[in-house]
C-alpha cells in the first residue's frame, strides 16, 4: 500500500508538472545540487580529511558529525567529537559563538591530528567570554571518534570590552582554518565589534592585535605553552614569538577563506557593514612575504566608511589599502547582505571549472567569477542560483566544503535545530532528463515542505539578521 500511495504520488507530480515520464534517452546536464544528508543542528561547514570518502561537519553546537560517504549520506550515529558542553549559545540574540572551523593536515593518516577554532562561551571569569582558541585533537584507535583528552591549546585570543560601555562582546570572530600551499596553518579572525559594528577599538588597524587580521602559524615553531593574547583595552595583544604571526590586516569579520587547490591563490570573503560584502584575492606568489591591509575599519570595500571617515587618517590614503577584487552592494533591510566565502571549483563538471563560488547568506544567493590575475575578475560574475538552486532548497548557505576529490559541497544552516543539510554539485549525468531530475527533485522538495515551513515559522528573525 506504501508503495502504491507513492506510486501515485509520484505521477501525480509528473502530471501536475506536464512531464509524462522520465526520458533515458534524452540526454541533458544539469547543475542543480543534490542533498546530501540533513539533520544537522546549525552546521557550519563540510570537510573532508586527506585520502578519504568521509565527510565531517562541524555544528555550531559544538559536536562534529561524519557522513559516511557523500553517495550514501549515511550520517553516523556517535559524533566524531563532542565539545558542547563547553558550549552555551543564544540563537535568538544571533550568537556568534561556538565551534565555527575544523580542519585536517596532510598527514592526518599517519599522525591522527586536526584542528578546531572554537569561541567559547565560558563565563568564567568574566574575560574569556567569547575567547577564541585554536585548539589540537587527536583522532582515537576508533578512526570515528577523537580523544577528547588530546586536547592542545595552540593560540588563545580574547574578546576586547567595548569602548563605549565597557561590556563584553561576543561577535565578528570571523572563523575559519586552512592549510596553505607552504604548509602552514592560516586562521582568520574578526575585528571582534558587537552588535553595532564599525570597529569601535580599531583593531583591525592595530598592528600587535590578532582581531581583523589574517594569521600564519607554523606549527613547527609552537611553544610548549599556548600562545596567548590576552585580555586587555583596547585590543588583546599577541606577544612576540615566531609562531603566531599577523599576515594581513584591516579585515572586518572575514568568515570564510580558502586557497585553490590548483593554483594556490588565497580567497577570502570579508563580511561587510552598513553597504558593501567583499572579496579579496591575493596570488599564490604574493603569500610567503607579509600580506596587505585590506582598508577596515576606514575602508568598506572599495568606499570609505562613513562612520569614521574623514576623522580616519587611513581614509585619506587609498594607496596604503588593497581594495577588493570583487563587491557588490547591499540591497535590503536588517539581513542586507552577508558574503559566504567559497572555492573555486576544480571537480569534474567542467561547466563550473575554474570558477570561484560564493553564496550571500541574507538572500541565499549562490554566483561565481573567474579572478584575471590581478585587481578584477575576468568577464561579469554568474548567478548560478536558478542552475544549481532551482526549487530553492538552500535558504541559509553559511558555508561550502571541498572534498578529496575537489568535488564541492553548500552547508544550508537550517532554520532551527535538526534542519540543517548538506548538498552537492554533482558530476552532469547524461542518463537523465533535465525534466526528470527537477521532477523527483521537486517530489522531494513537496514532501518535506511541511516540515520545513514549520521550522521557519517562529525563526524569521534568524533569517533575516546575520549570525556571522
Amino acid at each position: 500500500m506504501v508503495l502504491c500511495a507513492l506510486s501515485s504520488t509520484v505521477l501525480f507530480v509528473l502530471v501536475s508538472l506536464g512531464i509524462s515520464a522520465l526520458s533515458p534517452q534524452a540526454a541533458a546536464q544539469t547543475l542543480a545540487v543534490r542533498l546530501v544528508a540533513g539533520g544537522f543542528d546549525f552546521p557550519v561547514q563540510v570537510v573532508s580529511a586527506p585520502g578519504g570518502s568521509r565527510l565531517f561537519v562541524p555544528q555550531q553546537t559544538g559536536q562534529i558529525r561524519i557522513i559516511q560517504d557523500a553517495t550514501s549520506g549515511t550520517v553516523l550515529p556517535a559524533p566524531f567529537l563532542d565539545l558542547s558542553g563547553e558550549l552555551s549559545l543564544d540563537f535568538f540574540q544571533e550568537d556568534e559563538r561556538g565551534l565555527l572551523s575544523l580542519v585536517f593536515p596532510a598527514d592526518y593518516a599517519t599522525s591522527g591530528f586536526f584542528y578546531v577554532l572554537i569561541a567559547t562561551t565560558i563565563a568564567n571569569p568574566p574575560d574569556v567570554d567569547g575567547r577564541i582558541e585554536v585548539r589540537r585533537y587527536q583522532v582515537s584507535a576508533d578512526p570515528n571518534v577523537a580523544n577528547p583528552v588530546s586536547k592542545t591549546v595552540i593560540l588563545s585570543v580574547a574578546h576586547p570590552p567595548r569602548v563605549e560601555t565597557g561590556a563584553l562582546e561576543y561577535y565578528h570572530n570571523g572563523g575559519m582554518l586552512a592549510f596553505g600551499p607552504n604548509g602552514k596553518l592560516w586562521l582568520s579572525i574578526g575585528d571582534g565589534a558587537g552588535w553595532f559594528g564599525n570597529d569601535p577599538n580599531n583593531c583591525a588597524q592595530n598592528a600587535a592585535s590578532p582581531l581583523g587580521k589574517l594569521l600564519r602559524i607554523d606549527l613547527a615553531l609552537l611553544p610548549m605553552s599556548t600562545v596567548v593574547a590576552p585580555f586587555g583595552n583596547p585590543c588583546p595583544i599577541l606577544p612576540s614569538q615566531t609562531a603566531v604571526t599577523i599576515w594581513a590586516t584591516g579585515l572586518r569579520n572575514p568568515w570564510r577563506l580558502s586557497f585553490d587547490r590548483q593554483t594556490g591563490d588565497l580567497y577570502i570573503g570579508d563580511v561587510g557593514q552598513d553597504a558593501t560584502e567583499e572579496i579579496d584575492v591575493v596570488g599564490a606568489a604574493d603569500l610567503s612575504g607579509s600580506g596587505p591591509n585590506f582598508g577596515w575599519r576606514a575602508w568598506e570595500g572599495s568606499s570609505t566608511n562613513s562612520a569614521v571617515c574623514p576623522g580616519d587618517a587611513l581614509c585619506t590614503n587609498p594607496g596604503a589599502v588593497t581594495p577588493p577584487v570583487y563587491e557588490y552592494g547591499h540591497t535590503v533591510e536588517l539581513c542586507a547582505g552577508s558574503v559566504t566565502g567559497g572555492f573555486v571549483y576544480r571537480g569534474s563538471n567542467p561547466m563550473l571549472q575554474g570558477q570561484y563560488l560564493f553564496a550571500d547568506f541574507c538572500d541565499g544567493s549562490l554566483r561565481s567569477f573567474v579572478w584575471d590575475g590581478g585587481g578584477g575578475i575576468t568577464g561579469s560574475v554568474n548567478d548560478l542560483k536558478s542552475q544549481l538552486d532551482p526549487l530553492g532548497q538552500i535558504q541559509l548557505p553559511v558555508s561550502f566544503g571541498e572534498d578529496a576529490n575537489g568535488e564541492v559541497y553548500i552547508v544550508d544552516l537550517g532554520f532551527g535545530a535538526g534542519a540543517g543539510e548538506v548538498f552537492q554539485i554533482p558530476v552532469p549525468e547524461p542518463s537523465a532528463s533535465l525534466a526528470g531530475l527537477t521532477a523527483l527533485a521537486t517530489l522531494g522538495a513537496l514532501l518535506k515542505f511541511r516540515s520545513r515551513r514549520r521550522l521557519a515559522e517562529g525563526m524569521e528573525r534568524r533569517r533575516r539578521t546575520r549570525p556571522l
